[in-house]
């Protein structure tokens, strides 16, 4: 799977010029930046051909608690060394979100090792959250701005109010519609 490294850092490497930042750039237009398209598009592909390979030997993300610290404690920190180093940051990013996706993947697995109808469930409705999240935390932090409590507790309520939202619009509006067997 080190051929994914390259990949992803073709991409990468025209995110956040000139700025201090970690992660990918965000597509706020109609259009994406062809950038972005490209870097989430090998996620995606990823993913649909992870799938396709019904991967029942758990090749993938094995050694998972050998790549969560490499993530967390080597990789993340080189970044913060070097941060202002393009160069540097393009290849350690590109390094690491395999790097922490492998290593979550296997995380999960062995953690959540039988199914179960609310992480089904969640699962499901992750990709309406994505889709739809953007517009209502917006709408939620313009609320409480100007209410004179902490940033912690406005964080939490807007985490548990958009939540809540999206929880009753995918029962409601996107389950058991073509939206959902689409998204799913």
């Amino acid at each position: 799977y080190f051929w994914l490294i390259p990949l992803t850092l073709l991409p990468q490497w025209f995110m956040g010029e000139g700025e201090i930042y970690f992660g990918p750039d965000t597509s706020t237009g109609i259009l994406p930046q062809p950038h972005v398209l490209v870097y989430y598009g090998l996620f995606f592909a990823f993913g649909a051909l992870y799938f396709e390979a019904d991967d029942i030997n758990f090749q993938v993300g094995r050694r998972w608690w050998l790549l969560l610290p490499l993530a967390l404690l080597i990789a993340f920190p080189v970044w913060v060394v070097t941060i202002g180093n393009h160069s540097v940051g393009a290849v350690i990013q590109a390094l690491y979100v395999w790097i922490m996706s492998f290593g979550m993947m296997g995380l999960f697995r062995t953690v959540l090792k039988r199914e179960s109808p609310s992480i089904r469930y969640l699962s499901d409705a992750s990709y309406w959250f994505y889709l739809a999240h953007l517009p209502l935390v917006m709408a939620m932090q313009a609320v409480v701005r100007p209410w004179q409590i902490g940033a912690i507790p406005k964080f939490l309520l807007i985490n548990l109010v958009v939540t809540a939202v999206l929880l009753v619009s995918y029962q409601l509006l996107v389950r058991h519609t073509f939206v959902g067997v689409l998204l799913n």
